[in-house]
């Protein structure tokens, strides 16, 4: 029956009926799958001699770098900076700080040098402080400051700057602050006996001109002594003088060896200030950015 109707409906036998017929979805040349590499896609290349050789340098250089730099932050932060860094830090840099030394110093209260601070004013105490003024503005005094270095103290190359004569016109005359501040110290000192030392007079200078010069030098040394701002801690010990029910006790400083630097100062200056114009600036930068005279004269006395 079933053949029947197979034959009535035009179908095949099943038995002659065609299997299926499947096209490859790959067009000629492409590369195989990969469940047809085998073991090809399994097994892995072995890597080149040089590979190996680059790989283990440049583990072994980074692992010495990163040794090196824990060694060597370690050492920074358990290294204490020298007394000369931390000058170089905090200041302007100047050549004399090639030749600095360094001291512990106890200031003492109770000790007051007679030859400068004594009773009144004596011919040997004016002296004194006529040296202590003199030194370093009007002897030994002044000492080069490459020009080209100004913009390191926040100074314009485009002023009129106090030069030395040509060859050496590539630096400025300069003193340190501290040769300033004291000198400013004596200034006021005089100030204080003014009437007792005639420094207007001995100086030849107007009573006007010795006030202000007197008012910079309070202005300079109380800016100066806020700038510095010593943090060292004052003590108060009972005093049994009776001058007082307690005296002032601090402690021992870190302080520059100041003779040294004075050493060096008379070792290496270039002109006192009480050069003159000519000698100073032989024409050229004087002439053509000049001084008014009041300058000139504050400076020559």
């Amino acid at each position: 029956m079933a053949s029947y109707l197979r034959g009535v409906l035009g179908l095949a036998p099943a038995s002659m009926k065609p299997s299926p017929k499947y096209e490859s979805l790959r067009g000629e040349g492409s590369e195989p799958l990969l469940d047809e590499k085998g073991d090809e896609v399994l097994e892995a290349k072995e890597p080149s001699p040089w590979y190996r050789q680059w790989s283990t340098g440049a583990f072994a250089l980074s692992l010495i770098l990163f040794i090196v730099s824990v060694a060597y932050y370690g050492r920074k932060l358990s290294a204490v900076a020298s007394d000369n860094v931390c000058q170089r830090r905090m200041w302007p840099g100047h050549p004399v700080q090639m030749v600095l030394d360094w001291e512990w110093r106890q200031y003492d209260s109770d000790i007051i040098p007679d030859e400068l601070f004594g009773d009144g004013i004596t011919g040997e105490r004016i002296e004194t402080w006529k040296a202590l003024y003199d030194f370093g503005i009007f002897q030994d005094g002044a000492v080069g400051f490459e020009l080209n270095k100004l913009p390191r103290i926040n100074k314009s190359l485009d002023e009129a700057w106090w030069t030395r004569p040509p060859p050496f016109n590539d630096e400025v005359l300069s003193v340190m602050e501290v040769t300033h501040q004291l000198h400013c110290t004596t200034w006021i000192y005089r100030y204080i006996y003014r009437l007792q030392w005639d420094s207007a007079t001995d100086m030849n200078i107007t009573d006007l001109v010795f006030q202000l010069h007197a008012n910079h030098c309070f202005i300079s040394l109380f800016t100066m002594v806020q700038c510095q701002a010593d943090m060292t801690p004052v003590l108060f010990q009972r005093d049994s003088s009776g001058l007082g029910a307690w005296k002032t006790r601090d402690a021992p400083h870190r302080c520059k060896q100041y003779e040294r630097m004075t050493e060096w100062q008379k070792k290496n200056q270039i002109c006192t200030l009480q050069c003159s114009e000519d000698d100073v600036l032989p024409g050229g930068a004087w002439e053509s950015a000049p001084r008014d005279k009041f300058y000139w004269d504050s400076i020559s006395h």
